[in-house]
């Protein structure tokens, strides 16, 4: 975003943790790759939700799962998401629920515009490039970050971020996914 390092350092951080929060919560499950995944010892089904268990590295209860997200998101997006309801205590771990949502296919980039900036907030808009012909939509690699000369060959998704100060942090207080 057209915002100052400080900021863009924690969009980036806050949408990765965001991008893998919606895409399943991989990013929190104890998973090591030296060794093959036990799910009888990691997961569970409590009240008919499945949960895998999380790295204690990042949480070793509640309380830390919820610091974990303020260190990046406003108190009113993590409550209007209910981040905090996939996630439960068992046996003395923290376990995360599993699900996800997919990407969108034929992605191609993305362009930012402040729509409205002041001492406390800065609003986004953001406009996502979806490649009508998303057979020959570019890779990672190759994303466009500027208008397309050939805007007719793409679908605009509109999507916005919100910056919000709170507590005298900027925190994310609104995040569309872009992709």
């Amino acid at each position: 975003p057209p915002v100052s390092s400080e900021l863009q350092n924690l969009f980036s951080a806050a949408y990765n943790v965001y991008f893998q929060y919606s895409m399943g919560n991989s990013i929190f499950l104890d998973y090591d790759e030296s060794h093959d995944y036990n799910a009888e010892e990691n997961d569970i089904e409590l009240d008919g939700k499945f949960y895998s268990r999380t790295s204690q590295k990042y949480f070793t209860d509640l309380q830390s799962v919820k610091a974990y997200f303020e260190q990046y998101f406003t108190d009113d997006f993590i409550e209007t998401l209910g981040i905090m309801s996939h996630f439960t205590e068992y046996n003395g771990r923290v376990y995360c629920e599993t699900w996800g949502k997919g990407g969108i296919l034929g992605y191609a980039g993305h362009t930012y515009d402040i729509t409205s900036q002041s001492d406390s907030e800065i609003d986004i808009a953001v406009h996502c490039y979806i490649s009508l012909d998303s057979a020959n939509a570019p890779d990672m690699d190759n994303y466009i970050y500027s208008v397309p000369d050939n805007l007719s060959d793409y679908e605009v998704l509109e999507r916005s971020i919100i910056f919000r100060k709170e507590n005298g942090q900027w925190r994310v207080a609104h995040v569309d996914l872009m992709w």
